[in-house]
């Protein structure tokens, strides 16, 4: 699903490698000069950037307008077909300008879900795909943003803001492994139960992770 090019890029006399990948994105793949095992060693890609003209985040975006940031305007939280979940906020104006993308995180680490081996119904080829879904919500009514996500396994997990003063610190909690139907309203347009529960229609527990809002 990607194309890549051999080239020297900056002319220090090795090959390195340009790639092009599914959702349109390039990268430059820069050969660090050393060879172990006969093996050229590379950097981490790192992706060619412009002012965009158009909102973007990869292949199959799946946005949600949601005020994430309580400011009072419609925010958008984005999975796509890598997996990822992430924050594009609202500038303000009309029409709107928006924030580049920021990966959503939990435990310190980019939340992504991917189908590993044996995920996906095509196979290993889509080891890496994720596919994710997402709505927006106070699920847990705490106050604080939550998500509700699916994503290739088709397994419904939350993911529960949890702050810890301003830096937005990020704890993961032990998921359940409970397959979850359906979230249980306790009002008309409010998911979860009443402060301190989460379950579904068959009373199984929904899977929840503790995330941030933030950001990097």
């Amino acid at each position: 699903m990607i194309i890549l090019v051999a080239f020297d890029w900056d002319k220090d006399g090795d090959f390195d490698l340009i790639v092009g990948d599914e959702d349109g994105r390039v990268a430059l793949v820069e050969h660090d000069g050393k060879i172990i095992d006969g093996l050229p060693q590379f950097l981490p890609p790192a992706y060619f950037q412009q002012e965009a003209t158009e909102v973007e985040f990869g292949a199959l975006a799946t946005p949600c307008g949601f005020d994430w940031d309580g400011d009072g305007d419609d925010d958008i939280i984005c999975g796509n077909t890598a997996g990822y979940i992430a924050l594009i906020e609202s500038l303000g104006g009309f029409p709107p300008k928006w924030a580049a993308p920021k990966k959503l995180k939990a435990g310190g680490e980019i939340i992504r879900i991917q189908a590993g081996p044996n995920g996906s119904i095509q196979g290993p080829c889509e080891a890496k795909w994720g596919y994710t879904t997402q709505t927006g919500g106070d699920w847990d009514q705490d106050g604080l943003p939550d998500i509700v996500a699916n994503s290739i396994w088709g397994k419904v997990v939350g993911i529960a803001m949890s702050v810890q003063g301003r830096s937005h610190d990020l704890r993961r909690r032990s998921p359940s492994k409970s397959r979850v139907k359906a979230l249980r309203p306790s009002r008309p347009g409010i998911g979860g139960t009443r402060k301190g529960t989460r379950s579904s229609h068959s009373g199984e527990r929904l899977p929840w992770l503790s995330i941030s809002m933030a950001t990097n």
